[in-house]
């Protein structure tokens, strides 16, 4: 999510600036991962995903736009964020799905779905199930494409991320 908290304190700076300084404020905040650790952020071409949440009893949606950041090596990790239970590097086989939130197990899924072992799949398949549902509804509330599931194929799955543009 871009927070304006997180700005670079311009406030007539592109999009582009903005989304980056939110996503490194965020990380930070959330893993520990200094700017020094990252090297490049790159939108995952995955999405709309929404998710929701409540705010003083209040539902919430907000759009999820995934973004991906390699690194040159594996960092220690350490939450400063109340919103964050665990952080913690975790094999394929040891991925705890039932703990992630909806939004953020579908877009999990999609990004590893190719390299889990089917066991992997297997285990993780009802999760990704419930939570890729949970998120079209929310989705089709705010008028905005069906999820569709990592194992869909390449159509449904290329039709959601060209959902961008219609959106846009």
């Amino acid at each position: 999510m871009v927070r304006t908290g997180d700005w670079p304190g311009e406030e007539e700076a592109a999009a582009p600036a903005l989304v980056e300084a939110s996503l490194r404020a965020r990380v930070l905040k959330e893993a520990s991962l200094t700017s020094a650790a990252i090297p490049a952020i790159s939108f995952c071409g995955l999405g709309p995903v929404v998710s929701s949440y409540s705010v003083k009893g209040q539902a919430r949606f907000t759009l999820i736009a995934p973004y991906a950041c390699p690194l040159e090596e594996r960092a220690s990790l350490q939450a400063d964020d109340h919103s964050v239970d665990d952080c913690a590097w975790v094999s394929c086989a040891a991925i705890p799905w039932e703990r992630f939130a909806p939004a953020n197990r579908v877009i999990v899924a999609h990004r590893l779905w190719a390299i889990l072992a089917d066991c992997e799949r297997e285990s993780a398949r009802p999760h990704v199930a419930r939570s890729v549902a949970q998120c079209t509804r929310w989705a089709t509330l705010m008028g905005l494409p069906a999820v569709p599931r990592p194992w869909d194929g390449p159509e449904p799955i290329e039709a959601w991320r060209n959902a961008w543009e219609a959106v846009g």
